[in-house]
């Protein structure tokens, strides 16, 4: 994960805990103006941290809930956003919450419903533990590398065999060990 993924990953975290939002950001700037989403006015706050892209929150002005974040990722391309639409709030113990949230960005969008959201639920520590690494040499498809390379030369040969491809001889070229012309 490249540190401005990390960047994105730790903001997305900390979207669902508005405490955290003080803590995350050196700067929060309410905007003089309003925009429109999904029909509703709401009001734009920039986070501003040291080093990274700022990041815009849109809250709908009645009810105060986050109905969008857009942030951007420094890419070797130059900056990507990301997009975050927050949608079906309902109350979770006591909090309300987004049940829907719409992630698009350059490359397409998904979204992620959630049927039940829980706070505070145990979860196993071996859940967490580093699984082991597989044993023997890297394979492919199940197989050793050794074998693969064999696998895959005789593949190659393959195609010079009748039926296979045959390369045409040019003076002055290469052709591959045991390919013929083709009349």
């Amino acid at each position: 994960m490249s540190a401005s993924d990390a960047a994105s990953a730790k903001l997305d975290a900390a979207v669902f805990y508005p405490a955290q939002l003080l803590k995350f950001f050196g700067e929060l700037k309410l905007e003089e103006h309003t925009e429109k989403i999904n029909g509703l006015d709401t009001s734009v706050v920039i986070g501003m941290m040291k080093g990274q892209p700022p990041v815009k929150f849109y809250f709908d002005q009645q009810t105060g809930l986050l109905l969008r974040m857009l942030h951007y990722g420094n890419t070797a391309h130059g900056l990507n956003p990301t997009q975050i639409d927050f949608a079906d709030y309902r109350e979770a113990d006591g909090v309300k919450t987004p049940y829907k949230w719409t992630i698009a960005g350059p490359s397409g969008a998904f979204t992620i419903k959630a049927d039940d959201v829980e706070s505070n639920v145990p979860i196993d520590a071996s859940r967490f533990v580093k699984p082991a690494p597989a044993p023997g040499p890297l394979s492919v498809e199940g197989r050793g590398i050794e074998e693969s390379n064999q696998t895959q030369e005789t593949n190659d040969r393959s195609l010079l065999q009748p039926g296979g491809f045959i390369w045409p001889e040019v003076p002055g070229t290469c052709s591959p060990p045991g390919a013929t012309a083709q009349p």
